[in-house]
């Protein structure tokens, strides 16, 4: 007998178990053929008695015969269950069995299976013509399968064109069937609602633990008859029939291509002679577009639920008259919904069309091979770089140097996009870019007329013949460094004849994305690591060629500040790029250095010259120049006028011997003002940012006395933690109607005294757009993403070989049980360890991004509303004390509150910088004597004009 399990359905009459004789044929045989219970017993099955009576006989010549146990069908669902029937006691005795003498029958119940189904799908029902008047509409539920359980499924409503509260009412929210019944109602009310005066739509969707319904209701208002609606129901086809639609009809859309919606009003719709006069007579005019998805369903009974297509992204239109192929694959079911636009802007009654199922054979075979990138430079020094990828239906490629985090973000909002620079994310530019793009072998279908700019600028990189998309793009050397975020590895050696090699290391990262019902994204993320190496010859030598010398510098601010009676003080370096350094006159005194003011800035200058500095380099001095009068404001473009004092060759480099030049001008900016400049009002939401050591700063409120956290002064040493908490002002009487979340946070430091701030417009400090630490800019030193709440993985774990240690205050275990239920207010802890690994006089920032959401259950989102917030930013500055260790620290922290609008609330960005200052320890450790803390002005020009005084 064979060893095997054999599926039976519960409504099958027998279960026939094959037994196999093998060896002599020509005699009798027999065995005894018997069933033994485990989950399924005699109420699910005829038993098969261990007795003669359960024998079962080969005749001669008799190979196969079959042991048949009777299957009982009844009407109450069973899952999974199984007997086992074994074969024993051979005759004549020379007979054997063999091992497989058990076999375990597993009986299904699908047909049992309880289920729901509406009576109807879709319902009308007449709006009330009185204020206050409600009409109550039921809609009629029906269980399917197993009736002799009790069962309960919840009821809930989709708003469409009507809006819940507002139109209708669902009074059911939960049904339960008693054992036995299989028919119950859902009661709905429906309201007049006076605003209105066309038709509106909504769902009820009932699920179960096994099962789900969905039934449209469409209300129609009495006062209106002449509701406009299309002659005839549209038509899906696959756009490739676009000129064929009635070919296009009976073929099953191919997963790779677009879906185009064809209304009764198109010239293309196959009968539009019969029905072009009824949209004339209409005075229909524009369409709009909805598109609904149902993936393959599991369910045994084949159901499955459509979900409408909600998110456009930056190649893509979910509200088009075309369905890009990123929304559905093969055997997705795909139908649209039209509305016809009448005179000033009226919907019509909407109609779906038929579902069309999209076919299982692939558009291509190629998925799952891997891609190909490549890079070389030419001979004009531009660095060419191809990516190829295989074509898979249903996906997008999105390619970029940087890492691809949070893609439904990167998709649908551009901000997500700026530090992407070196990508196919932007159109005209990088990958994107009409490189050598080959128009012949591009699809028409995929790239013509009919599809957008957008889209048919990404499709132009497809080749639907070789099934494979091709990226290329050209960036300069010091574009994959500053931009592509491209690092220098490493200089090496090639040969003994001193030659050099440098090697620059570019990222490159891959992700194939696909709509993933009923929302969101799925990804296929791949990563790799492209090499730019430039060989050169270190030594260049030419004897007796003498050049001018370029005796113009640019001169080095190293401090600027104001002394005791308000003067100005500016103190700047120079290097001589030639033979030779700067002289206060010349030799017969004629002309002279000097500091010139701009216009505006009425008062003379007294320049001096304090050192000066032999290097390998060249000659490096020191000036200073400071102003007669004091002024409240010295901002402008100052001139400095200096004698540059040049060597001949056949002059031995002394002082005495240098021969003097003619005056050269440089330009030296400055901005410094006594005066503060008030902050621009653009936002009214008033949040308050604290930083402590001490854990405490969650448990007390602090409303009472604002000032009994903020302007405590603490130390932090090596081994503190900084605990950082946001919260809304308690004026703002939010109560717990919303809730605060703090979803990343940034730490970053300027290069070369760069303030960061936040300004994408660009509108408050005429700087152009700033983001602050969001972007990965060549003008910071370093920058860390210490916490992202979406992304953990995207965070950064070690920063100068010291593990970076941070977590959200919801998270540490320290905070869970100390922190109260407190939805105004949100934090974060960190080690402050790695701010010590770095030399001193670096200016950080911290930047919190977080969220103000409402916190009821359901939270519609109204496309109508977003951004319609009143934005204010303003400052807060405080002193921090560090603790005193081999070398004692002075920190300042200033904390810039900046609001950022994103989905669902608003996203609040907290930067504060810290300044260290580093002496040498002396002997006998000496009190770090630090000033009050005083207001700074609320302008970045004079918090940077502070801390270069």
């Amino acid at each position: 007998m064979y060893s095997f399990n054999t599926f039976k359905e519960e409504n099958a009459s027998y279960a026939k178990i094959p037994v196999v004789r093998t060896g002599d044929k020509t005699s009798v045989s027999s065995a005894v053929c018997h069933t033994i219970p485990s989950s399924a017993n005699e109420k699910d099955f005829i038993p098969r008695l261990f007795e003669e009576k359960s024998r079962i006989f080969f005749l001669k010549g008799v190979e196969t015969i079959h042991c048949e146990v009777e299957i009982i069908n009844d009407s109450v669902f069973e899952e999974e269950e199984v007997f086992d029937v074994v074969l024993s006691i051979p005759e004549p005795e020379e007979s054997v069995i063999l091992k497989s003498n058990k076999v375990r029958v597993v009986i299904r119940d699908p047909e049992d299976l309880p289920r729901l189904k509406f009576e109807k799908v879709t319902h009308s029902v007449i709006e009330p013509s009185i204020e206050n008047i409600r009409k109550s509409f039921s809609v009629k539920l029906i269980r399917l399968g197993d009736t002799s359980k009790p069962m309960d499924c919840h009821a809930k409503s989709t708003d469409g064109s009507a809006v819940e509260n507002l139109d209708y009412i669902l009074r059911t929210k939960s049904v339960h069937f008693k054992s036995g019944e299989a028919l119950a109602s859902i009661d709905v009310e429906i309201m007049h609602n006076s605003d209105s005066s066309w038709q509106r739509t909504f769902s009820i969707v009932v699920e179960s633990m096994h099962s789900s319904a969905e039934a449209s209701i469409t209300i129609v208002p009495q006062r209106n008859s002449a509701l406009p609606i299309l002659p005839a129901e549209p038509i899906v086809v696959s756009l490739v029939y676009l000129d064929n639609i009635t070919e296009g009809l009976g073929i099953d859309p191919r997963p790779g291509y677009p879906l185009i919606c064809i209304t009764a009003c198109d010239p293309k719709y196959p009968n539009y002679n019969e029905t072009s006069s009824l949209c004339r007579r209409t005075n229909i005019g524009l369409t709009r577009y909805t598109w609904e998805v149902a993936p393959p369903s599991m369910d045994p009974i084949g159901i499955s639920s459509f979900y409408e297509v909600v998110d456009s992204t930056l190649f893509t239109d979910a509200r088009g008259r075309i369905l890009d192929p990123i929304y559905f694959n093969k055997l997705f079911k795909v139908r649209c919904v039209t509305q016809p636009i009448v005179d000033g802007g009226i919907l019509g009654a909407p109609i779906k069309s038929k579902p069309v199922s999209i076919s299982e054979a692939p558009t291509c075979t190629r998925a799952g091979e891997p891609y190909k990138a490549s890079v070389n430079i030419t001979e004009d020094r531009i660095v060419h770089m191809k990516v190829e990828i295989p074509f898979q239906d249903g996906s997008i490629p999105l390619i970029s140097t940087m890492p691809l985090y949070s893609v439904q973000y990167l998709l649908t909002q551009s901000i997500y996009r700026t530090q992407h620079i070196c990508s196919n994310l932007h159109p005209g530019f990088g990958f994107l870019a009409d490189i050598n793009v080959n128009l012949d072998l591009s699809d028409s279908v995929l790239t013509g007329n009919t599809r957008s700019e957008s889209a048919s600028r990404l499709y132009k990189h497809l080749n639907l013949k070789t099934c494979l998309w091709t990226f290329e793009a050209k960036f300069t050397l010091s574009d994959l460094i500053d931009k592509c975020g491209g690092v220098l590895s490493s200089i090496l050696k090639v040969d003994a004849q001193g030659r050099d090699r440098i090697v620059t290391r570019l990222p490159l990262h891959i992700s194939l994305v696909e709509a993933l019902p009923p929302y969101g994204w799925s990804t296929v993320e791949y990563s790799t690591e492209l090499e730019v190496g430039l060989e050169y010859d270190p030594i260049l030598w030419h004897k007796g060629l003498e050049t001018k010398p370029a005796l113009v510098t640019k001169p080095q601010v190293t401090r600027i500040a104001s002394d005791r009676d308000g003067r100005l003080v500016v103190e700047f370096r120079t290097y001589s790029s030639f033979s030779g350094y700067y002289v206060t006159k010349n030799s017969l005194g004629k002309t002279s250095a000097s500091f010139i003011s701009p216009p505006g800035v009425t008062t003379p200058f007294n320049l001096t010259l304090t050192w000066t500095k032999n290097t390998v380099g060249g000659v490096e001095q020191s000036w200073k120049a400071v102003s007669l009068f004091s002024l409240n404001d010295y901002s402008g473009d100052y001139q400095l006028r200096l004698v540059p004092c040049v060597f001949n060759q056949d002059m031995s480099q002394s002082p005495e011997r240098c021969e003097p030049q003619d005056p050269v001008s440089m330009p030296l900016s400055v901005a410094f003002k006594h005066a503060h400049r008030t902050v621009p009002a653009i936002y009214s939401l008033n949040t308050e940012f604290t930083l402590s050591k001490n854990n405490r700063i969650f448990s007390e409120d602090g409303s009472d006395d604002p000032n009994n956290l903020e302007a405590s002064e603490e130390e932090f040493d090596i081994g503190d933690s900084i605990y950082g908490r946001v919260r809304w002002s308690p004026s703002q009487a939010l109560d717990a109607s919303y809730s605060i979340k703090i979803q990343r946070v940034y730490v970053c430091a300027g290069r070369d005294g760069y303030i960061p701030s936040y300004d994408p417009s660009g509108s408050v400090y005429k700087d152009g757009p700033q983001y602050g630490c969001l972007e990965n800019s060549p003008k910071l030193r370093h920058r860390l993403l210490l916490l992202d709440r979406e992304e953990p993985r995207a965070t950064d774990k070690v920063f100068e070989d010291v593990p970076v240690e941070a977590a959200f205050a919801s998270e540490h275990p320290e905070l869970i049980t100390t922190t109260p239920l407190n939805t105004g207010l949100d934090g974060f802890v960190m080690k402050v360890d790695p701010l010590y690994r770095v030399k001193s006089g670096n200016v950080w920032f911290i930047q919190v991004i977080y969220t103000i959401t409402a916190t009821y259950h359901r939270q519609r989102r109204d496309l109508a509303n977003e951004g319609s917030e009143i934005i204010r930013q303003g400052t807060n500055i405080k002193c921090i004390r560090l603790a005193i260790v081999d070398d004692y620290i002075w920190l300042k922290a200033s904390i810039i509150l900046l609001t950022v609008p994103l989905i669902g609330g608003l996203i609040l960005g907290l930067c504060g910088y810290l300044i260290y200052k580093t002496k040498k320890r002396r002997k006998k450790i000496g009190i770090c004597e630090i000033p009050e803390c005083e207001p700074l002005s609320n302008t970045s020009d004079k918090i940077r004009a502070k801390l270069e005084a």
